[in-house]
């Protein structure tokens, strides 16, 4: 069975594809050595080579960002930058780069200099992005960027909104999970592309923001329902079911299935009532023309 290592995502105004890759077809790239750092002396390919073999239209992108097995991502990334990215796949020994504090199977990192982010560790100090595991590459057009960011700037605040009121649990276990941040209540105070800004209480009364990447990038603000219910089973999957009855997570499921049965209910008692006017009005037409006609 071949597994895929490596999903890249290429976002447009009106197009979103996908196209998911081996590591035994990603190994057969030209192969790049890391120069310097902790990494040097270690193999892979560049992210212009994935680019070239997947048929991007390269000259059309923007900016693009990195998503992590565990669910950190990186922070955009102009493409420029991004073309220098190497994705390490090999050790210095030429040994399969191994999961764990290696980072493999795959690792992104990048030269001095470029793609300067804060540390994904939480340091404060701005160097070269390396992502441990890195599984998924996202791309998007200028088009595509102005288009996302223009739908959740419509629609951004009524989505906080309804997570904030109605789903304060599920945000709860995605900073848990995602955010490895085990607090007592969590609050989404920013939407982006890439995920959800959260301001989690901590047990002493303490508050710190968490960033939760979403598992799968958006294309049009109406796909942060999915997944944001897909991260909801994820989080609560991962967390237990001690962690589920402590925070009602099937309780929840009930009320949520109530609600739905009762706006079903609803639905089909309006829609009752509406078939019942037409066919009184009907029936009270045909009895008048049949009345009319027997008067003539």
């Amino acid at each position: 069975k071949i597994r895929m290592a490596l999903t890249l995502h290429y976002i447009d105004k009106d197009e979103f594809s996908s196209s998911s890759h081996s590591l035994e077809a990603l190994m057969l790239l030209p192969q790049s050595m890391v120069s310097s750092g902790k990494l040097a002396g270690s193999r892979g390919f560049s992210i212009g080579e994935l680019l070239k073999k997947a048929n991007l239209p390269s000259g059309y992108a923007s900016t693009g960002y990195a998503i992590a097995l565990d669910g950190i991502a990186t922070l955009p990334i102009p493409l420029d930058e991004l073309l220098q990215g190497l994705v390490v796949y090999q050790d210095r020994s030429s040994k399969q780069l191994a999961t764990g504090r290696a980072g493999g199977p795959l690792r992104l990192c990048f030269p001095d200099g470029v793609a300067m982010q804060p540390s994904v560790c939480g340091k404060t100090e701005r160097e070269p992005v390396t992502l441990k595991g890195v599984c998924r590459l996202v791309i998007y057009t200028v088009e595509g960027v102005r288009k996302i960011t223009h739908d959740l700037d419509r629609s951004g605040s009524r989505i906080m909104k309804h997570m904030n009121e109605d789903h304060a649990a599920s945000l709860l276990a995605y900073a848990a999970h995602y955010g490895r941040l085990h607090g007592v209540a969590a609050v989404a105070t920013g939407l982006e592309p890439r995920g959800y800004q959260l301001r989690v209480t901590m047990p002493d009364g303490s508050s710190t923001t968490r960033f939760v990447a979403f598992p799968r990038p958006l294309h049009r603000a109406s796909d942060v329902r999915a997944v944001s219910v897909e991260m909801h089973h994820t989080a609560f999957a991962a967390l237990g079911i001690r962690y589920k009855l402590a925070h009602g997570f099937y309780s929840d499921a009930a009320r949520h299935a109530m609600g739905g049965l009762k706006k079903e209910l609803a639905q089909t008692t309006v829609r009752q009532i509406t078939l019942g006017i037409i066919t009184g009005t009907l029936a009270v037409a045909m009895a008048y023309f049949t009345i009319r006609r027997r008067i003539r």
